[in-house]
């Protein structure tokens, strides 16, 4: 497995403040079209393989949700995945 070069904890802290700022977006959205107060927090923000997602929801057939966003323009190319457990997706 190839390692990856880790981001210096600020970066990591600014991709968490980035997803708090599009999920408060997204779930206010929801919030007004369930007309339902709907609570969310960012649990964890972590840069890891692709090949080990699996291993962090008790295995390749465990069910989950998953939310993939891809950005990228001429200088920098990146992925992200949201990814709930079944009890917590339901």
């Amino acid at each position: 497995m190839n390692l990856i070069k880790r981001p210096s904890y600020l970066k990591i802290d600014a991709l968490k403040e980035l997803g708090n700022i599009g999920s408060a977006h997204a779930i206010t959205g929801l919030s007004k079209l369930m007309k339902k107060r709907i609570d969310v927090s960012i649990t964890n923000v972590d840069i890891i393989p692709l090949q080990i997602i699996y291993t962090l929801f008790n295995g390749p057939e465990s069910m989950v949700s998953v939310v993939y966003l891809e950005g990228y323009n001429d200088k920098f190319r990146g992925m992200m995945f949201l990814i709930f457990p079944f009890p917590e997706a339901d």
